[in-house]
């Protein structure tokens, strides 16, 4: 009888075409009984691994895992299209994430810098690639507003 969480063949191969890395495969393929993780633990892998391809990002940019998304969003090899479409993800972690991006397009961090969460924000301001004009206009609008809020 194998146990609840044991890896199949065929997981471990969905898992490869995916881009799971070897080193995660051969892992999986040793110690497919350990109890401690479910096999859905690949797929999250595939999007991790420094190897691993836009299109598997893509596929996993669309996950409804929110914790997904954010690694996709983090990802160095994630395209810029994909970054575009997570800008607009309801959920702000995923968005701080595409603005942390050193491939996030200029376009993308101007819009992120007027994102609705502060956090989000911050991050697009923080990208070394956002332009020093988009930096200058955010804190002349900041001084505005605290002289508003002051007086």
């Amino acid at each position: 009888m194998k146990p609840e969480f044991y890896i199949t063949d065929e997981q471990i191969a969905k898992a490869r075409e995916k881009g799971a890395c070897d080193p995660a495969l051969t892992w999986a393929e040793k110690e497919r009984d350990w109890r401690n993780i479910s096999p859905d633990w690949l797929e999250w892998d595939a999007q991790n691994t420094k190897m691993c391809s836009a299109k598997v990002l893509a596929e996993l940019s669309r996950s409804e895992d929110t914790g997904i998304r954010c690694s996709v969003a983090q990802h160095q090899n994630t395209s810029t299209e994909v970054l575009t479409d997570l800008s607009k993800d309801l959920d702000w972690p995923v968005r701080a994430f595409v603005a942390e991006n050193s491939n996030t397009p200029v376009d993308v961090l101007l819009e992120l810098s007027k994102d609705n969460d502060s956090d989000v924000r911050y991050s697009a301001i923080s990208n070394l690639n956002t332009p020093a004009e988009t930096l200058v206009k955010i804190a002349v609008e900041m001084t505005i507003e605290i002289f508003r809020l002051k007086f």
